[in-house]
């Protein structure tokens, strides 16, 4: 007769990537997850096969919970610069495990390289759709490149989980990055984002000599 599972995936999915997070892949082994899930050996090998299948499973599964989480703050957002900093703010919260796979795997698993490359791409293109609605309402001024703007916030969104990863406190490093978010993303009109102290970025300056 065969095994009956008597576990839920998502929870045990969860385990595994907190566990994996805060240690790495190579440094945990199939006893340490055993222990974190709770679940037995033999489970984990019928499940998933090995450890490194566990691993991708887990992958694809935070993925699939950043969409999520990250839809839900698109659809809570008044506006898309509020949209953008909402991001932001969420990532001082949680460090990405998808970075630490990135750093940690993804040079020498092809597999995994192509799971990391995708979420960065999505990730820079959701900023460039929203820039480019924001432009669209006026909110968001017309003068900036969204491409490469969206490119900018990215790696600043990059450099923001990397630093929490690393045990930075959020608070202030999330006060540092929403205000280059608002250097990069100058907003248009009033009611929209705070951009207070932001300076207006050189290539929405007066080109007429003007200072």
């Amino acid at each position: 007769m065969p095994r009956v599972k008597r576990f839920a995936i998502d929870e045990v999915l969860t385990k595994a990537i907190g566990r994996f997070s805060s240690h790495g892949y190579h440094a945990t082994s199939i006893g340490d997850l055993v222990d974190c899930m709770g679940i037995g050996r033999g489970s984990i090998y019928d499940t998933f096969g090995s450890k490194r299948g566990l691993f991708v499973r887990a992958l694809r599964f935070y993925v699939k919970g950043y969409d999520c989480s990250l839809q839900e703050i698109l659809n809570q957002s008044s506006t898309p610069a509020a949209a953008i900093i909402g991001v932001f703010d969420e990532a001082a919260a949680n460090g990405c495990f998808i970075v630490n796979a990135g750093i940690e795997l993804a040079t020498h698993d092809a597999e995994i390289t192509r799971i990391v490359t995708d979420f960065y791409r999505t990730t820079e293109h959701r900023f460039r759709v929203l820039i480019e609605h924001g432009q669209r309402a006026g909110e968001i001024a017309a003068c900036i490149d969204s491409l490469q703007t969206a490119h900018g916030l990215f790696v600043l969104l990059l450099c923001l989980w990397v630093l929490v990863r690393s045990g930075a406190s959020g608070e202030p490093v999330l006060r540092a990055a929403s205000q280059q978010v608002l250097e990069l993303v100058p907003v248009h009109r009033p009611g929209g984002l705070e951009q207070k102290g932001a300076r207006t970025p050189s290539s929405c300056k007066p080109t007429d000599g003007r200072r």
